[in-house]
């Protein structure tokens, strides 16, 4: 049973993560985008 709360927690954990990082991609495109104008 532990190790399956463990995956569970783990799983959850990378559900979370992935969502950040979608979340932050935009932002650094954006960036990237202004930037390459610049130069």
């Amino acid at each position: 049973m532990a190790l399956r709360e463990i995956a569970a927690g783990l799983m959850d954990y990378a559900v979370i993560a992935e969502a950040e990082i979608v979340e932050d991609e935009p932002l650094f495109a954006a960036f990237e985008d202004e930037s390459n104008e610049a130069v």
